[in-house]
């Protein structure tokens, strides 16, 4: 028996993280175990990020991201069923969960260029750059219009002495 909740919850967060990123996997998860483990996974990240605890944000950034570019990926693929063919090859949803990633990452650390290579390097896929820096941009630049980013803010929250850019 096969257990979709299990893959996610009892492996690391690189093997989720991968396994969320597999291409040709449309009906390896379903709305309800990734919308589950997105709401637990967010609210403990969010806990953890906030305490004394040298526990990390790139990979719980990766895959919260990664979970909601999956569901969206989902959603596209129900919407317009699997396609064969060259053209349909970015309806994915492992494609959406790169992009996912890529753009909560870019969205709350605010790296670019630095970012995109990161990701190129991690899948070994160059025929998705352009979308990546896309992505990465727009979530940069909504970002930016609503606050600075989270290392912006761990530094006014340690109260450690900072130059402005102006």
């Amino acid at each position: 028996h096969y257990s979709p909740a299990a893959t996610l919850i009892f492996i690391n967060g690189e093997k989720t993280i991968q396994r969320l990123f597999s291409r040709d996997t449309h009906t390896e998860f379903g709305y309800d175990v990734l919308v589950t483990y997105l709401v637990i996974y967010f609210i403990l990240a969010c806990w953890a990020s906030g305490t004394q605890i040298s526990c990390g944000l790139v990979v719980p950034m990766l895959l919260i991201g990664a979970l909601y570019g999956r569901i969206l990926g989902l959603a596209t693929v129900d919407l317009f069923g699997v396609q064969e063919g060259a053209y349909w090859q970015w309806m994915d949803p492992g494609a959406f969960a790169l992009l996912g990633g890529v753009s909560f990452f870019g969205g709350v650390t605010r790296l670019t260029m630095s970012l995109a290579v990161i990701m190129v390097e991690i899948t070994n896929d160059i025929q998705f750059l352009l979308l990546i820096i896309v992505a990465i941009l727009f979530s940069k630049w909504t970002g930016d219009f609503f606050t600075h980013s989270i290392y912006h803010s761990l530094l006014e929250f340690k109260c450690i002495p900072f130059l402005d850019a102006e």
